[in-house]
């Protein structure tokens, strides 16, 4: 691959020593006798997206003057590389996070690039995982450090193809990192040992696997707003129910009152009709009706209470208000509270 037209490189590094990794002593008085340069492709994050750049690196060779070994600054393993750390990292997240093939990873930095000369074989893909494997596992375990000693974390999977097999990647959000965990399996045994004497608090959703982990854990509140949801409209169609056999009962008592006769069919033996229902059937309807008004309303008051949450109308508990603006843990549990004492008093939710 040729080196960029020097009209193309976007910045200049300069790689000088001070003093000599091989004895140690002062290289301040002490000019390069050469120099090479070391070119590398890269992306460069912006406000919105991200662009190429070119970086020319100037590496200073010395002679020190104490041990007379010919020296120059180290510059790790870009020593040798032709793209940089931010294509490196790009390419591993749209792996990773995103489950993209190896040929659509390449078609993406096409679109990016604009130049196929500059676009990594798969085979250079491959390569950058096991050159840069020890800092990956650094990385991994400072992560799990870090998700082990964090006072929550947040958890989720999802579905990922991997080399033709479907396996689950797992997100696991903690104050300062996100450890993206690509398993075979759904099940706890994939997250057991991350969350192993887990002292924090573990948020998820409904999922089953979640409860055979041994931590305090707490329902995510985009989850249990969706429940909660899912439990007041199935209480309003058992409500609606109950209310079309009352409408129908009615009517078949007016017509009965009247006087008034279906006509039989001309052929074949006549449909059974209906009769009206016992005053006991028709209460029983009437307190399933009033029995699902109630759920409904107060699984709405939980829900609006909730819903503050992220709505961005100025109120205490939004997380779009101000933090010195909004109301205490303390003051929001007790207002929780006050919503569950209510509605004992009331009778107690049951649930559809």
């Amino acid at each position: 691959m040729r080196n960029p037209d020097p009209k193309e490189i976007d910045y200049t590094r300069h790689w000088h020593l001070e003093s000599c990794p091989n004895c140690g002593g002062s290289l301040k008085n002490s000019n390069p006798i050469d120099q090479h340069d070391h070119y590398l492709r890269d992306f460069e994050k912006l406000k919105r997206g991200i662009r190429l750049v070119y970086t020319k690196h100037l590496i200073y060779r010395y002679k020190c003057p104490h041990c007379g070994k010919i020296v120059s600054q180290y510059i790790g393993k870009l020593k040798n590389a032709r793209y940089g750390i931010g294509i490196i990292a790009f390419v591993l997240f749209e792996r990773l996070e995103r489950g993209g093939s190896w040929e659509g990873i390449r078609t993406t930095l096409n679109h990016i690039v604009h130049t196929k000369q500059c676009i990594p074989m798969v085979k250079v893909f491959i390569d950058w995982i096991r050159k840069y494997e020890s800092e990956i596992w650094e990385v991994y375990h400072a992560f799990l450090d870090t998700i082990g000693q964090s006072s929550f974390a947040h958890v989720d999977e999802t579905g990922i193809p991997m080399d033709g097999q479907n396996w689950w990647l797992r997100v696991i959000v903690a104050t300062e990192v996100v450890l993206y965990l690509p398993s075979e399996t759904r099940g706890s045994d994939a997250v057991k040992d991350i969350f192993h004497e887990y002292k924090g608090i573990l948020l998820s959703d409904f999922w089953s696997a979640y409860k055979k982990l041994n931590v305090e854990q707490q329902k995510c509140l985009e989850h249990l707003v969706r429940e909660l949801r899912k439990i007041d409209l199935r209480a309003l169609d058992k409500r609606d129910k109950a209310k079309k056999k009352l409408e129908k009962d009615d009517e078949l008592r007016a017509q009965e009152s009247n006087g008034a006769k279906t006509k039989p069919k001309k052929r074949g033996r006549p449909a059974k009709l209906p009769g009206p229902l016992t005053e006991e059937k028709r209460v029983q309807l009437r307190e399933v009706i009033e029995q699902c008004n109630k759920i409904s309303r107060q699984l709405r008051t939980f829900y609006e209470f909730f819903q503050q949450a992220w709505k961005k109308n100025g109120n205490g508990m939004s997380v779009y208000t101000p933090i010195c603006k909004r109301i205490s843990i303390a003051e929001a549990e007790l207002r929780l509270k006050q919503i569950i004492q209510e509605i004992r008093e009331e009778g107690g939710l049951t649930l559809i």
